[in-house]
């Protein structure tokens, strides 16, 4: 658990992860567009729309959980050592 929340938060400071982290940002934005605008004729058009927004989000929010949980994993080992 450690070792991949140090290799997530890593990655999350590479320009690589920028540009991700920006495209995601602006499919997002783009979906939130359509869902305000576009008139549907068909409720699974909105539904996918929505699922995409889930999706963006959930990868952004396990990214940030999983280093979250390594860095107080770290902690706790190092609180351990220090005992």
């Amino acid at each position: 658990m450690i070792a991949l929340g140090q290799q997530l938060e890593d990655m999350v400071g590479t320009d690589a992860w920028k540009f991700v982290d920006k495209y995601m940002h602006q499919k997002e934005e783009r979906i939130k567009r359509d869902l305000t605008t576009k008139t549907f004729t068909d409720i699974c058009e909105v539904r996918a729309l929505q699922e995409k927004l889930k999706a963006y989000s959930e990868i952004r929010g396990e990214i940030a959980d999983r280093i979250r949980r390594g860095k107080e994993a770290k902690q706790k080992l190092e609180a351990g050592k220090r005992e």
